[in-house]
């Protein structure tokens, strides 16, 4: 019988990350005035479409935002042969129609802009499934940003004949759980080749409650990154202002991604006497 870790066992030999969330703390950068940085995120997904967002950041000394670039040329290919110009879909996000994720594959992604291109790979790592998701009766609503009686784990068999690096998103009735525990990012160092069990440990939900995991199996660099951008959010181990480094060609700002993705929901119901 494979040995079950948990998560609360080893928070502490976890890398976390919040992505994209409000942030009510204000980082002042003392950092002469630079040229603008051309800034590219991209993600396909097994069985998705690919996203690519492209933009310009503005110096420091302008105000805080980046500029949509709707004119840039992204194209697409993929190791089985396939290749494919994105459209626009709104401003700055582009979106491939024919290609979508397999795992396995590997793709890279060229972005244009003003005559200079810019290059990344990524190939997409094997999904790992989730075993199983269940809630667990834990009130202490006082304690956690999210406020309920339940927590909700799931337990997953981490391959261990490869290195594995993971994310996890949650959403509770369809929407992201967008707190400081709501992205985690971790490889399998502690647990390499056992089953392991997670979640969101900041949150608690209540009964009637729809919650979805989304597991997502990525590769080294797009962890280096996301760990670098924690650190940078976090406020961690360094004390100067960098750009984590990505996977871009040419000196943009970013990465491109293609992870394997396993989904798994519960809803939360009283246990019938």
């Amino acid at each position: 019988m494979k040995r079950v870790y948990n998560f609360q066992n080893y928070i502490i030999g976890l890398l976390f990350i919040c992505l994209f969330s409000a942030c009510e703390k204000v980082i002042q950068l003392d950092v002469p005035d630079g040229d603008a940085k051309i800034v590219i995120e991209g993600i396909i997904v097994n069985e998705s479409a690919a996203q690519v967002k492209v933009s310009r950041s503005l110096p420091y000394d302008e105000v805080l935002g980046d500029h949509l670039i709707d004119d840039a040329i992204v194209v697409l290919s993929t190791s089985y042969g396939a290749t494919e110009q994105l459209k626009l879909k709104s401003p700055g996000i582009y979106q491939s129609r024919s290609i979508l994720g397999l795992v396995g594959a590997s793709y890279t992604l060229s972005v244009t802009v003003d005559e200079e291109e810019f290059v990344a790979e990524s190939t997409m790592p094997r999904v790992t499934p989730i075993d199983t998701i269940y809630a667990t009766y834990d009130p202490f609503p006082e304690v956690f940003d999210r406020p309920g009686d339940y927590r909700v784990d799931i337990d997953f068999s981490d391959d261990g004949e490869i290195e594995n690096y993971y994310r996890l998103k949650g959403y509770v009735n369809r929407e992201l759980l967008n707190d400081a525990d709501a992205f985690l990012v971790f490889d399998d160092q502690l647990f390499n080749g056992f089953t392991f069990t997670i979640g969101m440990v900041a949150n608690r939900f209540n009964l009637t409650d729809t919650v979805n995991y989304q597991l997502l199996s990525i590769d080294k660099d797009t962890y280096s990154y996301y760990t670098q951008l924690g650190d940078i959010i976090g406020g961690g181990s360094s004390s100067i202002p960098y750009n984590p480094q990505g996977n871009f060609s040419n000196d943009a700002v970013g990465y491109f991604s293609a992870q394997s993705s396993a989904i798994s929901s519960i809803i939360l119901e009283a246990d019938e006497d």
